[in-house]
């Protein structure tokens, strides 16, 4: 169960009161402002990591503002294994973020994370991001962040990127690449 502002707030007054942030996080939530900043420095605290997540599940579910990079930023905080290390909850929001991303630089970014954790997943995300790719320098990034995983693919997404260069700077960044 996720608890309320109000009863993490609670909770932070009883807990965090020695803390010599604590004017400023309560002032912060009260205001409803930087709740993962916060969610993340209580984590730093052993004895503050259960409120830390409890806070952190609460901005989750009511962030700021509903972006792709925001639900990345917050499947990746999930997934991490020295931060908050919920793979339940990193994989319900990198389907938020999935669901948002649009471009093939977002894919190349939800991939990136994915990387960590489900390679599979990833894969998949490089996919879409190869069929998005409209340029050289798409296909470029693509393939280098692909090459951990799938050094075969990778190469033949060098060589597309080959066929598409058409000035200097991008058979520069294929050759770089290949190197």
């Amino acid at each position: 169960t996720i608890l309320n502002l109000n009863e993490i707030l609670e909770q932070i007054k009883v807990d965090c009161k020695e803390d010599e942030s604590f004017d400023q996080i309560i002032t912060d939530l009260n205001d409803n402002t930087y709740l993962d900043h916060w969610a993340r420095e209580l984590f730093e605290n052993e004895n503050h990591r259960d409120l830390a997540l409890q806070l952190y599940k609460y901005y989750a579910e009511n962030p700021e503002t509903t972006s792709f990079s925001d639900y990345n930023t917050i499947a990746e905080d999930f997934a991490s294994k020295t931060l908050f290390n919920q793979p339940t909850f990193a994989e319900k929001y990198f389907k938020k973020a999935e669901s948002l991303a649009k471009s093939c630089d977002d894919f190349i970014e939800l991939a990136i994370s994915l990387s960590e954790t489900d390679k599979v997943w990833a894969i998949k995300m490089y996919k879409k991001a190869e069929g998005l790719a409209k340029s050289c320098n798409d296909l470029v990034k693509i393939a280098e962040n692909l090459i951990e995983i799938d050094k075969t693919w990778s190469i033949k997404l060098y060589k597309k990127a080959e066929k598409l260069a058409n000035s200097f700077e991008d058979y520069d960044a294929v050759g770089e690449n290949l190197l």
